[in-house]
C-alpha cells in the first residue's frame, strides 16, 4: 500500500535559535528512516518517519537508539513524541522502545445540533436554568444562572463552516449534578434555530467526566493526538 506523504523537516540553519539534530538511516544508498529532534523548553520534540516498505524490520529502533546515545552527551532532557490515532504502527513502536504514554488531545464533533433528550435532574427544573448570551469579538459567550447564581459558562467561536466550543467551566458546587448537560442542551437549541453547522471541541483524554458528557450528547471522536515521553 502506497502512502501519499511529503516530508517537510525544518532543517537547522546557523542563525536558528532552536537547537536541532536530524538522523538518517540509509540502506543500499536509499533513505529508510529519518528522525528529527528539536529542543524546546528543556525537552526534545521528535518527528520521525520510516518508509512503509521498510517497517517492522528494526531500522527505526536502531536509528532511535543511535540518536539517543549522541544527544545524551549534550543533555538529559526528555524526548517527546506525537502520534495521531491513525498511526497504529507508531503506537506499537513507541511502546516497544519503550516510551511512556502521557495523554491524548481529542478533537470531537457533533454534526446534528438537535439536542438529545435531557432527563430532568431531581435537584432543579430545566426551565429554572436561564441563559445569558454575550457577543464578544466573533465569539458567543454563554453563561447559565440558577436563581441569580452563576452555574456555568463557555465560549463558542464562529468559523465559516463550523462552531468551535471551548472554555467550558462549571462552578465547583454544581459539578456532577447534571447542570453541565442541561446547560449545553439549551445552547444546542439556540444554535440550531439560526445555524446549521457542526460543533467541534477539544478535550484531554484524562478528563473522563467531560469525555463521558460529550459522548452522551452525541459527540464523536474525529481526531486524536497522543503524547509519549522517553526519559534519557
Amino acid at each position: 500500500m502506497k502512502e501519499n506523504i511529503r516530508l517537510l523537516f525544518p532543517f537547522s540553519v546557523p542563525s536558528s535559535p532552536i537547537p536541532q539534530q536530524i538522523f538518517f538511516y540509509v540502506k543500499d544508498d536509499k533513505l529508510v528512516s529519518i528522525l528529527s529532534l528539536h529542543q524546546e523548553q528543556q525537552q526534545w520534540k521528535a518527528i520521525a518517519f520510516t518508509h512503509p516498505d521498510e517497517r517492522h524490520k528494526g531500522y527505526f529502533s536502531a536509528l532511535f537508539h543511535a540518536a539517543i546515545k549522541q544527544i545524551k552527551n549534550s543533555d538529559h532532557y526528555p524526548l517527546l513524541f506525537y502520534q495521531d490515532h491513525q498511526s497504529v504502527d507508531t503506537e506499537k513502536t513507541l511502546l516497544a522502545i519503550p516510551c511512556q504514554y502521557l495523554y491524548s488531545e481529542i478533537l470531537m464533533q457533533k454534526d446534528d445540533l438537535h439536542p438529545p433528550l435531557c432527563i430532568p435532574s431531581s435537584r432543579f427544573k430545566e426551565q429554572d436554568l436561564s441563559l445569558l448570551l454575550i457577543y464578544e469579538n466573533k465569539q458567543l459567550v454563554y453563561q447559565a444562572y440558577l436563581q441569580n447564581h452563576l452555574v456555568a459558562s463557555c465560549r463558542i467561536y464562529l468559523f465559516t463552516k463550523s462552531f468551535y466550543f471551548f472554555d467550558l467551566y462549571v462552578q465547583p458546587f454544581y459539578r456532577q449534578k447534571g447542570y453541565a448537560q442541561h446547560f449545553l442542551c439549551k445552547i444546542f437549541k439556540e444554535l440550531e434555530q439560526y445555524h446549521k453547522k457542526p460543533l467541534r471541541l477539544q478535550v484531554n483524554s484524562k478528563n473522563l467526566h467531560a469525555l463521558h458528557l460529550y459522548k452522551k450528547l452525541n459527540f464523536y471522536i474525529q481526531e486524536k493526538l497522543s503524547y509519549y515521553i522517553y526519559n534519557l
